[in-house]
């Protein structure tokens, strides 16, 4: 268990679980020295064991040659999900890999099952030992789905799907009859070959219910007159601060929109929730959709080494070969010939030092050219070498025609705080910062109504969704997507109608994936008061709490 992970007591969570099982040990153990197996077989699982952390997740636990891994436990994860399937995806490549590289290897593959769903998590042991793992019906699925599945091939349940699809590439399998489940279980395959980690599609961008801007008048006017601004020659910085959900990314996404190509240059660039562990991320995001380099082109690929050389070269012309090197070194790239030469013996702090000069230069050249919108979304989640070259990058706003907007979530000390602290204080001349609040039970109606095509909808249900998603617009859309989805709101001859399972609706989980990875960064004690507080309800008094987390303390 990780020596960052609390002890913590059993409780309900969402996640999604994952075995992958390594076969063809049994064959190649008859034929070969025991130590030789032995020793690929430790590579294989120290292999598995990095991706898996890699991802975020958390191996649980070695069965012979499977592996267990969790995802959203033991801290919880928005986007648990997308994080087992793309391990998955690496899983099986890495494997691939290990094939060619090792003779012993070479009849090794890799089978894989995820489910999604809520599993009871925590510590099980005697008074001696105690570990931490989870149990119930949604492990029990994904083993399943592990046994069933051929070599070669990802199978998820139906939740991991819900959670994943407009993410990946999947294709419906026949119903699964397992032994112990009363109903066939339905079943997917995951097509897609690459990971998906450079640029994630926001939740729900294909679905079918969408929404104009709703309650964002005024912070939609402050935005589209700061582009305004650095299309005259003033460059800015603009924070867009408000916690998940509330509309920061949408909010930009509208500002940005309503100017030409040809007028402005903007650029996004995206940190992930694991993007602690990825070195300038939100950088090479950036530079990746600046120089066309499409999602399924890795590193290595000649065709993206290409495709940013001529992108670096169109803008810096002569100087082209003194910057490029080292904008590619930072993206991962290995450039050969007289690229590698310039990049040799240059290590640690210097090579750092000249990749910041080289991308501050390239950003210079960029807005001589058009006034330049670099948006920086998710800052909360961005590596601290991201941050780092950010700081002094916000000072080309003073000379030069740059308007950095910066979306991020509050309350996030090494990251969002710190960009904080540095723009309002240094450099307040030049920061205007936008505050996103909850929207109010007029606009959450209106942006009901929008969603559902202005269909009737009860003054009940409309109440209903509101409490349930307090304001928040992506919570609104989540609770009407999911109860699309289960067959409460049905949709036909070009409109919504309710049905009466209205009464049975539930939280979906991507809320609670949000909610709990709030209350994950609660310390201890905070967390038992939160958690005797939910089976309360939404008010209480103090003193119940008090004497019940007494009561408690007393009995362990």
């Amino acid at each position: 268990m990780p020596s960052d992970t609390p002890s913590r007591s059993s409780e309900r969570r969402l996640a999604s679980v994952l075995f992958a099982d390594i076969s063809g040990f049994t064959a190649m153990s008859e034929k070969s020295d025991p130590e030789d197996v032995t020793e690929v077989m430790n590579h294989c699982f120290e292999m598995l064991e990095v991706v898996v952390r890699e991802h975020g997740g958390y191996v649980d636990k070695y069965i012979g040659d499977c592996i267990m891994a969790l995802f959203g436990v033991p801290n919880a994860l928005e986007d648990a999900a997308a994080r087992a399937v793309n391990a998955a995806i690496e899983i099986r490549g890495r494997v691939r890999e290990l094939r060619t590289q090792l003779p012993l290897a070479a009849k090794l593959d890799v089978h894989i099952g995820i489910n999604t769903g809520l599993v009871i998590a925590g510590e099980v042991g005697g008074a001696v030992k105690r570990d931490f793992t989870v149990m119930g019906d949604t492990v029990n699925v994904a083993s399943r789905l592990k046994d069933k599945a051929p070599n070669g091939t990802i199978w998820v349940g139906s939740e991991t799907h819900r959670h994943t699809r407009e993410q990946f590439e999947y294709r419906e399998l026949p119903p699964l009859e397992v032994k112990g489940k009363e109903e066939a279980l339905v079943v997917f395959e995951v097509r897609s070959e690459h990971e998906r980690v450079h640029r994630p599609k926001p939740a729900g961008a294909e679905r079918r219910i969408a929404s104009e801007l709703v309650g964002r008048e005024t912070e939609f006017r402050v935005l589209t007159e700061a582009i305004a601004a650095v299309g005259r020659g003033q460059g800015g910085i603009l924070n867009v601060i408000g916690e998940a959900g509330i509309g920061k990314s949408r909010l930009v996404a509208e500002a940005t929109a309503q100017r030409r190509p040809d007028e402005i240059t903007i650029l996004e660039g995206r940190s992930l929730a694991l993007g602690h562990g990825l070195s300038f991320h939100p950088f090479i995001d950036l530079l990746r959709q600046w120089a066309g380099i499409a999602e399924d082109e890795s590193a290595e690929d000649a065709a993206a080494v290409a495709k940013l050389e001529s992108s670096v070269r169109a803008v810096l012309a002569a100087d082209a070969d003194e910057v490029f090197p080292f904008i590619a070194n930072l993206m991962g790239m290995r450039p050969g010939g007289a690229h590698a030469e310039r990049l040799k013996g240059i290590q640690g702090e210097a090579l750092e030092k000249v990749t910041l000069k080289s991308l501050r230069e390239l950003f210079l050249r960029m807005a001589a050219a058009t006034p330049l919108v670099l948006v920086f979304e998710d800052l909360h989640w961005a590596d601290l070498s991201s941050i780092r070259f950010l700081e002094p990058l916000f000072r080309l706003v003073e000379h030069s025609r740059i308007l950095f907007i910066n979306a991020f979530r509050p309350d996030h000390e090494d990251t969002s705080d710190r960009i904080l602290k540095l723009t309002e204080g240094q450099l307040r001349d030049r920061t205007s910062t936008i505050r996103l609040d909850r929207l109010t039970d007029k606009e959450c109606d209106a942006l009901i109504f929008n969603l559902l095509k202005r269909a009737s909808i009860p003054y009940e249900t409309r109440t209903l969704i509101r409490q349930k998603a307090e304001g928040n617009p992506f919570f609104i859309e989540e609770v009407i997507r999911s109860l699309i989805d289960d067959g409460v709101i049905e949709y036909g001859t070009g409109q919504f109608r309710v049905t009466e399972r209205i009464a049975s609706v539930v939280i979906p989980g991507t809320i609670q994936d949000v909610i709990m990875s709030r209350v994950d960064r609660l310390d201890g004690s905070t967390r038992e008061a939160l958690q005797v507080a939910s089976v309360i309800g939404r008010t209480f008094y103090h003193r119940i709490i008090a004497d019940l987390l007494a009561g408690h303390a007393d009995r362990r």
